[in-house]
């Protein structure tokens, strides 16, 4: 397996022994550290590798540490990088003046080598969560224009489908699988329109529902093919949902594990509840989850064909109803899904 990248931080002081202490303590974090002494070559380096942090020193031969700080979070290109300052002025002044600034956090030298490292993490983490949100941000933005697009081919298709089941003779077959198409495009015309206000509002729309029925229903859309057992473990009777959201979510999930399992063997799809949390899980009987795949990242797919979003929006459905999503391997075997969801308010 490819190895991952490695993040990058650049570490700007004008003295060499801090360079090697600073490489020193970060060794076990497996980063790459990229050197500046002054401030000029700090910027060039920062514009050049867009590195993920910046350990800044206040004292420079050139400017001073603020002002690099400040020109880094006032250009477009380098705003996302946070700046981590490291002096060995101790002044509560100075470390408001380093946050007026535009640091990110501020550490004292001497600094002790676990805090260095916990709090180099912590803001490459929060950089990360950042470019996360873009990406979703982005999604956002996609899927609005494709459910756009959709609205109306589906509509008038919807439509033909109609006249053509009114056509037919009541009772024959064709008037059965007239009917089913109907139906069909009646439940995707609603995801299409549920997602497009979904993506525009960042809301859900929570009615009283039950969510075994949901958990059936979604089970009965794989079809005979894929067969799925639902297992009541004390599902409350009714809970605040949003339907179309969360047929959405057990059908990826549904979907998910039917094609990495392979086989006709039994999916598990398990309605319960912990506390006041409604929680539901899915549960395949394949190789289980990859190691080093973001798979709720979107476009990421281990699937030789799928748009990688199937995922990234259950995910996206689950946290507007103020919940969470998980992907993890089951003791048993098999990859396990589970979300909780908790009540509004």
């Amino acid at each position: 397996m490819e190895r991952a990248q490695r993040q990058t931080v650049l570490v700007v002081d004008d003295a060499q022994d801090m360079h090697d202490i600073i490489e020193a303590r970060l060794r076990p974090e497996d980063l790459a550290l990229l050197h500046a002494y002054d401030a000029r070559t700090a910027l060039e380096l920062a514009q050049r590798r867009r590195p993920d942090l910046i350990l800044l020193d206040l004292d420079l031969p050139d400017q001073s540490g603020l002002a690099v700080c400040r020109q880094v979070v006032e250009d477009p290109e380098l705003m996302s990088i946070p700046v981590i300052i490291l002096t060995g002025t101790t002044a509560i002044e100075a470390k408001v003046e380093a946050f007026d600034a535009g640091a990110a956090d501020y550490i004292t030298k001497p600094f002790d080598p676990n805090e260095l490292r916990a709090r180099v993490r912590a803001a490459i983490r929060v950089k990360q969560q950042a470019r996360e949100r873009q990406r979703l941000a982005h999604l956002g933005k996609m899927a609005a224009v494709m459910a756009h697009e959709l609205r109306n081919p589906l509509a008038s298709a919807k439509g033909n489908a109609q006249l053509l089941e009114e056509m037919v003779t009541p009772g024959t077959p064709v008037a059965h699988h007239a009917g089913l198409v109907v139906r069909g495009l009646a439940r995707l015309e609603a995801l299409t329109d549920n997602l497009l206000e979904f993506v525009r509002s960042g809301r859900v729309r929570r009615v009283p529902c039950q969510p075994l029925l949901l958990a059936r229903e979604a089970a009965e859309r794989m079809g005979a093919g894929v067969p799925v057992d639902v297992v009541d473990e004390g599902a409350p009777p009714t809970f605040l949902l949003d339907p179309h959201a969360m047929e959405r979510v057990l059908t990826n999930l549904l979907r998910n594990a039917a094609e990495a399992q392979g086989s006709a063997q039994p999916l598990q799809l398990t309605v319960g509840t912990q506390g006041d949390l409604l929680t539901m899980s899915v549960r395949d009987h394949g190789p289980g989850v990859p190691a080093g795949v973001e798979l709720f990242a979107p476009f990421v797919t281990t699937k030789r064909s799928g748009t990688g979003l199937g995922l990234a929006v259950s995910r996206q459905m689950v946290t507007a109803h103020g919940g969470h999503l998980s992907l993890r391997n089951h003791p048993d075997g098999g990859a396990l899904a589970e979300l909780a969801i908790p009540p509004p308010g």
